[in-house]
């Protein structure tokens, strides 16, 4: 497993006794694979200052078969296959509930003795925990098992609850260098971003030309740039592999520095219109004629 960076982070973890931790930093950076890594030394029978990889319970991590660690994370599709633009973890995720039975949730996963040395559980997107399974949580986030670590993945200590943030130590994460690398996102310092468009290169340069399409109509006649929107926003409300927001303006800003700033306010306004449930083609519309205000004004 190789991790890219953040040796700063490492090093205050190998330091840590806390059995509630919160990884704040950009999505896309490796807060997910440090917590695997972090996972894996609790776990080594032969840690230094990585894990050996050798042992028993580092091949499990290799090969994503550990039984002492286990992720929590938000439905990112609807029922109908659909981005979902209000993604959230909730109650059942987390604890047993009277009557349901889908699945083991968190805190009943994390009671039962490790088969190596710590159950180590991960909440991914920690920010979208919606009220009622955060309350229902702090108790086990205040006092898990001595057997147990929690890591909480969010993108600051200010986008979850302040109970939450008050129950945790924070680990902070920052982007990481990347050189030598084509990806439009590079320049911001998302690997998984990278690693994402080398898996999927077909998708990948689909996406990019229908961004540079549309980001071209910006200029020509405004029947031609609502029709490279509605190609556009279709990509960008159905995409389960790539942000195309964070493609967008990346690309928006390899193209034009000048007008990055503006853009972004509105891409901004488009991404919250569609968390609001504004129809997509109506909210993507008015983005196109705010970007071409701003294209002639400048």
């Amino acid at each position: 497993m190789n991790i890219q960076g953040h040796e700063p982070a490492k090093a205050v973890l190998r330091q840590l006794t806390a059995h509630t931790v919160l990884f704040c930093g950009p999505s896309g950076v490796g807060r997910r694979q440090v917590g695997k890594w972090y996972a894996a030394w609790l776990n080594c029978t032969n840690p230094t200052n990585e894990p050996c990889w050798r042992c028993k319970s580092c091949q499990l991590f290799l090969e994503d078969a550990h039984p002492d660690y286990t992720e929590v994370a938000p439905q990112l599709t609807t029922s109908t296959g659909r981005v979902s633009r209000r993604p959230e973890i909730k109650i059942s995720q987390l604890v047993m509930r009277e009557g349901e039975s889908e699945g083991v949730p968190l805190g009943r996963w994390l009671e039962p003795r490790p088969t190596f040395k710590k159950r180590v559980g991960v909440i991914d997107s920690a920010d979208t925990l919606n009220l009622s399974a955060a309350n229902a949580f702090l108790k086990t986030l205040e006092e898990p098992p001595s057997h147990a670590v929690i890591i909480l993945i969010a993108p600051s200590p200010q986008a979850v609850l302040p109970t939450i943030a008050s129950r945790s130590t924070v680990i902070r994460f920052g982007t990481v260098p990347i050189e030598n690398s084509q990806h439009p996102t590079a320049m911001l310092g998302r690997l998984g971003d990278v690693l994402t468009a080398q898996e999927n290169p077909e998708r990948f340069s689909e996406l990019i030309g229908m961004i540079d399409t549309y980001l071209q109509s910006l200029d020509k006649g405004l029947e031609n740039a609502f029709e490279a929107a509605d190609a556009l926003e279709k990509a960008w409300t159905n995409e389960n592999t790539f942000d195309v927001a964070e493609l967008f303006t990346a690309r928006l800003r390899e193209r034009s520095p000048s007008l990055y700033a503006n853009a972004s306010d509105a891409v901004m306004k488009f991404e919250e219109a569609l968390a609001a449930y504004a129809a997509p083609a109506l909210a993507m519309q008015v983005m196109t004629l705010e970007l071409r205000g701003v294209r002639s004004e400048a």
